[in-house]
This record gives structure tokens, C-alpha cells and sequence, in this order.
């Protein structure tokens, strides 16, 4: 991650930092996260000031440290695999760890075994499922000072829908959002998130998933929905592009 800072997207949803087993190790990489997670890269440089204003950098071992783990690596073509290796290790402590406690409770003939059972059931599918939690809660200061850096950068809160007055309404399209469009049948409803989808996708030069369940792909890329355009263009005064 040092080497090539994008190679960080590639592991970093399945690699917790719990998984490494040098506390320093640990710690390097909760900062590569915290930056990569603020869309910042992850190199040397970046991830030593990032130490350094949090006073970590002396723990981790100092500058010198993450110079030494970077001149081991020779590329960041295989940090699939290193990960890999990283969790194995790490699963295989907590079942040595879960198989002590286990060990414990069987000896505890003052629990009841229906008990003893399950918390030993508990510990064992606690080591088969993954730890890290994407939901991890955050201090609302953390939260406050990226909304005020993204506000003096300029950068809006979400995408534009192309129709001023929805924008107007809603902020825009925001990610993480769920949005649900309600209606009445043959309301263009399904319309609505077709020019939606191709919006985001021709304007941002996005990847947009479309999945539906009642129409065939014959159907969503029809001519009605060119028909439905021209009536929206009627209604709002605006112009819709809808590159189908």
C-alpha cells in the first residue's frame, strides 16, 4: 500500500486490522484506512504525516520503520494473496484462543451443558465469520470536520438529477442513499429511474446497475421511453437527454 496506494481498495473490505499481529503493523494500517476511507493515497509520505499529527509515528517505530517495510516490497501485484495470508494466521489464532476457552467451559461442571454448548458454538462461528464491521460508529467531530473540508472545497453534496427543481427538493442524488420512488401504476415510475440510471451514467461517466423484475431488457430500452421523455420535456420545460 506504501508502494502503490490504490492497491489498498483491493483488501481493504476483507483485511481488518485486528488481523495483524504486530501492534505497530496494526496501527500503520488503521492509518492507511482513516486516509484511504477520506479518498487520500496512502503513500509514504502521506501516511507518515498522518502518524506524526496523531503522535503515533514514534510508536509505530518512526520513519524509519515504514522505510523499511517499503523497501521489502518489491510490487503491489500480489497484495491479494498477502492478505489472504495475513487473515489465515489471524483466524487460526482466534481458533487456538476459542479452542482454550472451550476447553475452560468443559471443565465448568457448575454451567449447564445446553449452555456450555452454545457459548462454545458462539466462540467457533465467531472465528468462521468476518470481524470487521463497516458500521463501526464514529465521533461526530471526525464527521463534522470532513462535511466543513468537502463545504470550502466546493464539492457538493451529491449528484445533480438533471432536473433543477427536483435538485432543488432533494440535494441531488447522495451515495449511500436509498431512494424509493412511489406511485401509481403507469406513472413512469420505471421511466424515471431508466433516465436516472442513464443520467448518472453518461454525465459522471459512471457504472450504473439497472435490475428489474417486470420488464425485459427489450422493454426498458423501448421507444416509449423516448415518447415518455418528450412528454416530460412538455411538462417540466426542461431539456431531458435520454441516451438509451
Amino acid at each position: 500500500m506504501l508502494l502503490d496506494p490504490s492497491a489498498i481498495s483491493r483488501i481493504a473490505d476483507s483485511l481488518p486490522a485486528e488481523a495483524f499481529y504486530v501492534m505497530a503493523h496494526q496501527q500503520i494500517y488503521k492509518a492507511a484506512l482513516e486516509l484511504y476511507h477520506k479518498n487520500q493515497p496512502t503513500d509514504l509520505m502521506t501516511v507518515t504525516t498522518w502518524l506524526k499529527d496523531h503522535r503515533l509515528l514514534t510508536k509505530v517505530g518512526g520513519q524509519a520503520k515504514l522505510v523499511q517495510l517499503l523497501e521489502k516490497t518489491v510490487s503491489a501485484v500480489n497484495i491479494d494473496r498477502y492478505a489472504a495470508l495475513v487473515v489465515d494466521k489471524y483466524q487460526r489464532r482466534q481458533l487456538i484462543a476459542a479452542a482454550q476457552e472451550i476447553e475452560e467451559l468443559g471443565y465448568d461442571t457448575a454451567t449447564e451443558l445446553p449452555s456450555v454448548l452454545e457459548q462454545s458454538e458462539a466462540k467457533i462461528f465467531n472465528v468462521t465469520v468476518n470481524q470487521q464491521d463497516p458500521f463501526q460508529p464514529q465521533s461526530i467531530n471526525d464527521c463534522l470536520r470532513d462535511v466543513f473540508v468537502e463545504l470550502e472545497q466546493g464539492k457538493q453534496p451529491g449528484y445533480s438529477t438533471g432536473l433543477a427543481a427536483l435538485d432543488k427538493l432533494t440535494g441531488g442524488l447522495n451515495k449511500q442513499d436509498l431512494i424509493v420512488i412511489a406511485a401509481r401504476a403507469s406513472m413512469g415510475k420505471t421511466w424515471l429511474a431508466c433516465y436516472l440510471a442513464n443520467h448518472l451514467a453518461v454525465t459522471y461517466q459512471r457504472t450504473v446497475a439497472f435490475f428489474s423484475a417486470e420488464m425485459s431488457k427489450a422493454q426498458l430500452m423501448g421507444l416509449r421511453h423516448f415518447r415518455a421523455a418528450k412528454k416530460a420535456q412538455t411538462i417540466t420545460g426542461q431539456r431531458v437527454n435520454l441516451n438509451l
